[in-house]
């Protein structure tokens, strides 16, 4: 199971889930602090009681950008690339160089260890230990930006981004990861991940992934059912994926669900 830490609730979504639970007090409706579905009617009042911190932080700041952090999952394409061009590099300075430059019948180390495809091999496996601690680390994060203009998706360490004018199409569907059942020979089965929102169309899309699916379908409407998917670009936890609902609500995405 993934797990994103959710370190606070913005008051825009708190102001967003406040008005739009007066606006439909018999709509079921989700808690923008830990996504408990609720009646309209008792969104405010369970804010005050469970969630004291959150109401009144920000208030009026409905017209304040909305800032959630993920995990980045864009980047393991790049990682994807980096692998590719290790293995053609390596290639290459076999080609170029087939023949050992050590000499004797018993090379020492250090001349095994000048040999430039022993060092490529040696810098590609160092670098890719140190991507995957940071990996199982959840080091890698990405930033979601959502604005009254649009939602903009900082990734790649901030050197990628991707911005998705609103209102636009909004898309909800189920994630699969693939698995290894761990048994020799056996093929790996996919395994249900969470569910997705994904803004837009086309290349000009952000794909947003959450372990919980936190009731999408039965608290708005304005969706399309999506596929299956296996790739999508950041993880927000339960929490924060509630926030971006309220902030696709507050653009005309959506619609709460009567």
């Amino acid at each position: 199971m993934r797990t994103i830490d959710q370190k606070s609730t913005a008051g825009r979504s708190v102001d967003a889930a406040q008005r739009r639970g007066a606006g439909n007090p018999d709509a079921n409706l989700p808690c923008p602090a830990c996504a408990t579905s609720l009646k309209g009617a008792n969104v405010g009042r369970h804010l005050r009681d469970k969630h004291p911190d959150t109401v009144g932080a920000a208030p009026g700041s409905n017209d304040a950008d909305l800032t959630l952090v993920g995990i980045d999952h864009r980047i393991r394409r790049t990682f994807a690339g980096l692998v590719v061009v290790w293995f053609v590099v390596v290639g290459v300075a076999l080609v170029a160089d087939p023949s050992p430059t050590v000499v004797g019948d018993d090379p020492s180390l250090s001349q095994i260890v000048r040999e430039p495809v022993v060092v490529l091999v040696a810098v590609g496996l160092l670098v890719a230990a140190i991507i995957a601690v940071l990996w199982a680390a959840k080091a890698f994060r990405s930033r979601l930006t959502v604005t009254q203009e649009g939602i903009a998706l900082t990734h790649r360490m901030g050197t990628g981004r991707r911005l998705v004018p609103l209102p636009a199409a909004v898309e909800t569907g189920t994630l699969f990861i693939r698995r290894d059942t761990g048994n020799d020979g056996g093929a790996a089965v996919e395994i249900r991940s969470g569910a997705y929102l994904r803004i837009g169309e086309g290349r000009r899309s952000i794909t947003v992934g959450c372990p919980h699916a936190t009731g999408v379908r039965k608290h708005w409407v304005g969706w399309t059912a999506g596929k299956r998917r296996k790739w999508w670009d950041v993880d927000l936890s339960a929490a924060a994926f509630v926030e971006l609902q309220y902030a696709l609500a507050e653009s005309g995405c959506l619609v709460p669900a009567s």
